[in-house]
């Protein structure tokens, strides 16, 4: 799972620019969230052990920083699931393809 980051400055004057291209970047810690090489997205690959409630990614540029925080949710294992319809049925319009053993 990825979330696209944009790190953008703010001039006096109201204008925009993007300097997701300039900026250095660090996850605080990378047992919960990780962040790419060129700053542009953060991420977990399912190697994770662990979540946390205000997970913070570091952005530098220049003198100036600025902290992404993120809520990392994960599950307890072994996770179970409880549902009230316990019957699988096929969904409407979707075809299943079928194995041809070549006898007809």
């Amino acid at each position: 799972v990825a979330i696209p980051v944009k790190v953008v400055t703010i001039g006096t004057d109201a204008s925009i620019t993007d300097i997701s291209e300039s900026v250095t970047c660090r996850s605080t810690d990378e047992d919960v969230v990780k962040v790419s090489d060129r700053c542009d997205y953060v991420f977990v690959n399912g190697k994770e052990m662990k979540g946390k409630v205000k997970m913070m990614v570091n952005f530098t540029y220049g003198y100036l920083s600025a902290q992404l925080e993120l809520c990392v949710w994960i599950p307890r294992l072994p996770l179970q699931i409880e549902v009230s319809d316990t019957e699988l049925s096929q969904i409407k319009g979707w075809r299943v393809p079928t194995a041809t053993t070549g006898q007809r």
